[in-house]
Parts: structure tokens; sequence; C-alpha cells
């Protein structure tokens, strides 16, 4: 079976090479900031657009599914338009995107956008808990068991099953709290 002459991308990004990674910036990233300035948006917006369609790229090829069937700067483009479109409709923004009525999301790119910012909603509101919190938290989404966890932060396992709890359920509300949140929910 024939590759995809472009599957250099796809490796360069699954081996976190940094060569490859360079050669998507160079490439790619004039042609995002040119095409958000072009519609409404700014310097900043294309740079935060280029990375969140990258984040985006990145986890639809982790999936053992996934092949390229396209050139990867289709692939690329088409994400990086979805995500602005996506954008722009947050910002509730007029743009000349928004007649564009030939545009239909793929539902890959949607469910990976979404994966994106579920992340990015957690990450922030992770990196906001204090540091007992966020370790016992890492150990817990590391598969540590109670009794290891306790041995490693040098407290009981009642304690670190109550502080687990306990931080979880304060990580919970502060996502829950956020408007994003209920962005991500619609």
């Amino acid at each position: 079976m024939l590759r995809h002459p472009d599957n250099k991308y796809v490796e360069g990004i699954l081996n976190n090479d940094r060569i490859i990674i360079r050669e998507i910036y160079q490439k790619f990233q004039p042609g995002v900031l040119k095409y958000v300035k072009d519609n409404s948006g700014s310097y900043e917006d294309g740079k935060d657009t280029f990375q969140t369609a990258l984040s985006a790229i990145f986890m639809m090829v982790r999936k053992e599914d996934f092949k390229l069937t396209s050139s990867f700067s289709t692939l690329f483009y088409s994400v990086v338009r979805f995500t602005w479109l996506k954008q722009l409709r947050k910002q509730k923004r007029e743009s000349a995107l928004d007649n564009d009525r030939d545009y239909e999301a793929d539902t890959d790119i949607a469910a990976s956008m979404d994966q994106v910012e579920a992340y990015q909603l957690y990450k922030a509101h992770f990196d906001n808990l204090g540091g007992k919190c966020k370790e016992i938290l890492t150990l817990f989404f590391e598969k540590k068991s109670m009794k290891e966890i306790a041995g490693i932060m040098h407290i009981s396992p009642a304690y670190a099953k109550k502080l687990k709890h306990k931080c979880k359920k304060q990580l919970i509300e502060k996502i829950e709290e956020d408007d994003r949140y209920w962005e991500l929910k619609e």
C-alpha cells in the first residue's frame, strides 16, 4: 500500500521531531496569520489559532485509525478554518466567512477541537490548584494506588483518599464555574 507523501508531517508530529515541527511552523504559520487577519482577526488571534489547530492535529494523528487521505496542507487549513470559524462564532464577530455556506465541519476535526478546548480548560484550573492537590491528583491520574500515594506523600491511606476526593471536587467545581465549560457542553 502506498503511503501519502505528506506522511512525513504525521510521523514528525508523532515522534516529536523538532525539524518537522519547525518546518510546519515555517510553512504554515504565515498563511494562518494572513488568513485570520483577513477574516476579522488580529496577529495574536492568528498565533492562537495556529497553536490550537496544531494541537488538534496532534490529537487526530495519535488515534490508531488515523490515515492521511489528503495533503497535510489541506488537513491543516481545514482545521485552521474550523478553529477560526468557531472562534468567530464565540465572539459573535461579523466576518466574510459567515456567508460561506459551502463549508461543512468534519466531525473528526470538531471532536479533536473539543478535546483540545476541554484539555485547555482542565489544565488552566488544574494549574491553579494548590501544591498538595496537584501532587495527589497527578499521582492518581498516573494510576497509583491510595497506598502508593500515601507512601509518596507521607500521609495515611485514609487521609490520601479524603484529600484526593476533596481536590477532585474542588477541580470539578472550578471547571463548572467557568463559562467555557458550558460552551463546550452545548
